[in-house]
């Protein structure tokens, strides 16, 4: 998948945040089940924190 490079001057609109959203959570998806074959218990548990603080953030900002 290849993913929009936006410049730092350019304004990013809802829609280009959402659609970055949605392409990172995909490839987490995509990741997340080789990841747990060669991760400790601890890391699975980082990984699981640091996925839901970001979903909660996601959704108090309304994206």
């Amino acid at each position: 998948m290849d993913m929009e490079t936006v410049p730092s001057s350019a304004s990013v609109d809802l829609h280009t945040i959402r659609r970055r959203i949605r392409e990172l959570a995909e490839l987490h998806d995509d990741d997340v089940p080789d990841l747990t074959t060669t991760t400790s218990d601890s890391d699975e548990k980082l990984l699981r924190d640091f996925t839901l603080d970001f979903d909660n953030k996601m959704h108090t900002l309304n994206i």
